[in-house]
């Protein structure tokens, strides 16, 4: 992400899917080739902590590289959780507040979401010193009310859409079914109210 060297000075804001891991990991990487510091929220760094059995490369809220960004309605749905504890090891280990991010927004590369309160740090880091990337099926950025995308035109910021996905063809999926045997299929992520017809046609 040659994004992240060129940005200097930018809070560089990547909206991603707070489960997509390998869009974590790569920000993570991103950003430490040009010595910068990741940003997560609390649902990403306790989804990262969740998966961490899986392998020693998944970036941890404890590392040096790492830090929390806290907004006050994830701190309640977390306590409403049962996650106090965690949210004060976060705190303690790698929280950055807004302050920090305005006061030196080109040292951080923020894997964020797309919701309302991520356009309220935006607003106090300023839109001249935030470099967007939106990271997810430009089919959302053009949805009715996305904040984001409500706020960069209202901010005047030009977004980067930069996403390879996941998403693939009735068809391929109704090949790849068959190719494997499949027992049962459960399909998600779809608008489709009947997503075998469309896999068969």
């Amino acid at each position: 992400m040659t994004l992240a060297r060129e940005s200097t000075g930018k809070l560089l804001a990547v909206a991603a899917s707070g489960q997509n891991i390998d869009r974590l990991v790569s920000c993570f990487r991103a950003a430490k080739r040009s010595g910068r510091l990741l940003v997560i929220d609390p649902y990403q760094a306790y989804v990262l902590m969740k998966l961490s059995p899986l392998s020693k490369n998944i970036p941890q809220f404890t590392w040096d590289g790492v830090r929390v960004c806290f907004a006050p309605h994830q701190v309640e749905r977390m306590k409403d959780a049962g996650l106090m504890e965690l949210v004060y090891e976060m705190s303690s280990k790698g929280k950055v507040t807004t302050d920090e991010l305005a006061q030196q927004p080109g040292r951080y590369l923020m894997c964020t979401r797309s919701g309302f309160g991520m356009t309220k740090v935006f607003d106090k880091v300023g839109a001249a010193n935030v470099e967007l990337v939106w990271s997810m099926w430009s089919g959302y950025w053009h949805r009715d009310k996305c904040a984001m995308r409500e706020w960069a035109d209202r901010s005047g910021v030009t977004v980067r859409f930069i996403h390879s996905g996941g998403h693939a063809w009735p068809r391929d999926l109704a090949r790849l079914v068959e190719s494997i045997d499949a027992g049962q299929v459960v399909w998600v992520h779809t608008d489709s109210t009947s997503p075998e017809t469309e896999a068969q046609s």
